[in-house]
Formats: C-alpha cells, structure tokens, sequence
C-alpha cells in the first residue's frame, strides 16, 4: 500500500522529465560543441512544465535556459534576447538597439529580424557594435528568428566579418530541433549558439512517455510471491518478481553490451562467469561474454522508510548523464535507423514468467 500511495507523484516527475531530458540529449547530438539554449517558457504546457522543462534540458547538456525562475531555482546559467516588441516600442530600429546596449553593456545580443535581417538589422546592429566599441565594450551576437537561417547565417557572418566583427556570435531560433538543426549544420550554416523552445518543450513529435509502474511480488500469508500483468501486447506483459539489473561492459571497448536482469538470489554476473544474453522477445537471439564488468544500475534510496542516498547536484547529475551517454556506441544513439540496445534477462526470470503466463492461461480454460 505504501509503494501505490507513490505511484502518480512518481511517474508523473519521471516520464515528464525523462522525456524532455530525452528530447534534450537528441538536440545536444546533433548540436555537438555548439551553445544550447533552452527558451521553452512561453511555449511550455504550463509553469512547472517550463521550469522542470529547462531543469531536463540542462542535465542533458543544454547551456543555459531564458527561464529565470528556473535559473533561480537550480542555478542553471540564464541567457536571452530582448523581443520584438522592443524594436517595434522605439522610433527607429538603430535607436532600440543603441539604448538596449547602453542598458546592459555586457551582455548584448541583438535580435535582427523584426523589419529586414539583412538590410536593416544586420547593418544596425553593426553600428551598435561599433559604439559599444567606443566603450570598450563588444556585441556579444545577433539573433535571426525567421526565414532561411543558412542563408542568412551565411550572409550575415559575411557582413559581420567585413565589418571587423568576427567575434560577434550568432544565434539561431524558429522552431529548431535535432532534425532542423542537423540539416542547417549539413548546408553550411554559420549559426554559433542554437536557442531551442517549442519543439523541445513539448517534446513535440513524442508528447507523452509511457513509463508504468507495476507490481511485481506481494505479501501472502507471510510469504513473498511474485505476480504478473498479462497483455495481448507483448512488450506489456510484466516480468514477475524482484530482480536486480547490470550494465554490461566490453573490457576491452570499455563500451555497453546490454543490459541485464536477474533475480537477487541468481550468482551476480561477474567477469569469468560465461553470460548469456538472448532477446526475451525472441529467445532464438543470443549470445554469450565472459570478458566483462557488471555495473549494478539499482541504488537504494530509501530503507525502513529512512532515505540512505545522497542526492547529487544538478552538476553532478548533468556530469553522470555525459559519461553514461559515452559509453554507448554511435550506432546505438542516431536518430536515423538505430541498432536497439539488448535488454536481456536471465534464463531463471525468463522461465518464470513463461511459466506464470502458462499457469494463467490454463485457469482461463
């Protein structure tokens, strides 16, 4: 009873943050060593959605977030351009960017497409780079929000360049996500930091992660037994009883094999014991290694109701994700036709859940 009080609080901040975090990682792949800004807030389904939102995305490996509750909150960065309307509030394009520079002199960025990017606001914010200059200050980028942003990039980091300003960055917003960003980064665009929203707070071509939380084993009579949920969908049907789980690590690649469960009271994959690993769903695929390390996945939190964890900090846990993400082989985490990662369990797990699906069955007749 006290494991199902958890069960909707649980899921709810896992398959949110898990999705996003997901989503996230994607971007970050694609991007590679690019800055990543997360501006989801005014697109997020509602606030807590935008701050645990940015929250997901930095442990992912985006930079910095536009959300300064979140900012505030975890100690994420904080970056972001002045809006449209701040352009469209002043007598003259030139005059909003000058006064938004002298306002905040060190950290400047332009956004340049409220009239025309490259006959208004390009030039414009080139003039403003030169006054900051004056100053002794530097324009930190222009942001391009609309129209072709290869072409533009590519445009405008000429004009930049030609003007002496081949520090200033370039940013790049509109709906981008892994997709549009891999295919700008394929035609050449000059884009230095990509600010990412919608299609990433909305986790818009998968809205929803399907995380469950099942039982697996009860009290009866003082005796412990495990239980199954069975479903006409295969991939549903529930693995019966308390189990632990390994990473499988290549000795020799130092990279993920597959995963592996087992039940606590089965002898602990370790190397020298010769392991297989078959397919639950098709028994026929299977392998074995015998020259590897077993990473136990499963960390006790809470015991006796006590918590025995130390929880690590937002760095931390953004640190823990990178060196996990590394060991897994390229072809494993593109986009595009990916190789499925092994999630294998032992033959004990396997026979019991093959047996208590029989049993069911027969009482069914």
């Amino acid at each position: 009873m006290e494991a199902q009080l958890i069960e909707t609080a649980l899921l709810n901040f896992m398959n949110f943050q898990t999705l996003i975090a997901t989503k996230a990682s994607r971007i970050k792949q694609v991007a590679g060593n690019d800055m990543l800004l997360e501006f989801g807030t005014r697109r997020a389904q509602e606030a807590d959605a935008a701050v645990w939102g940015a929250r997901a995305a930095y442990i992912a490996g985006f930079d910095a977030t536009s959300n300064m509750l979140a900012g505030q909150k975890f100690g994420i960065p904080t970056k972001g351009t002045h809006a449209h309307s701040w352009v469209q509030s002043f007598a003259s394009e030139q005059e909003a960017f000058n006064t938004y520079a002298k306002v905040l002199p060190d950290f400047v960025s332009l956004l340049v497409d409220t009239f025309d990017t490259l006959k208004s606001g390009v030039p414009h914010a080139i003039e403003t780079a030169k006054m900051l200059e004056s100053m002794g200050k530097r324009l930190g980028s222009i942001r391009l929000d609309s129209g072709d942003l290869a072409y533009l990039s590519i445009k405008a980091r000429k004009m930049l360049d030609d003007a002496g300003l081949a520090y200033v960055k370039i940013v790049a917003s509109n709906d981008l996500d892994e997709n549009t960003i891999f295919n700008l980064k394929a035609q050449g665009a000059r884009i230095d930091t990509w600010g990412v929203g919608t299609q990433l707070i909305t986790a818009s071509d998968q809205p929803s992660l399907g995380g469950v939380y099942k039982l697996v084993e009860h009290e009866m009579d003082g005796v412990i037994v495990p239980t199954i949920k069975i479903s006409g969908n295969p991939e549903k049907v529930t693995t019966p009883g308390k189990k632990d789980v390994y990473r499988i690590i290549d000795r020799v690649t130092g990279k993920a094999t597959a995963d592996y469960i087992c039940f606590p009271d089965e002898e602990k994959p370790h190397d020298g014991l010769r392991l297989k690993l078959f397919n639950p769903q098709h028994p026929f695929l299977q392998k074995y290694v015998r020259n590897y390390d077993a990473v136990s996945m499963l960390v006790p939190v809470f015991e006796q109701g006590i918590q025995v964890y130390e929880l690590p900090s937002l760095d931390e846990i953004r640190d823990y994700h990178k060196e996990q993400l590394a060991i897994f082989w390229p072809e494993y985490l593109r986009k595009l036709n990916p190789e499925f990662y092994r999630i294998n369990i032992s033959e004990k797990a396997w026979e019991l859940k093959q047996r208590m699906m029989a049993e069911h069955m027969e009482e069914e007749e």
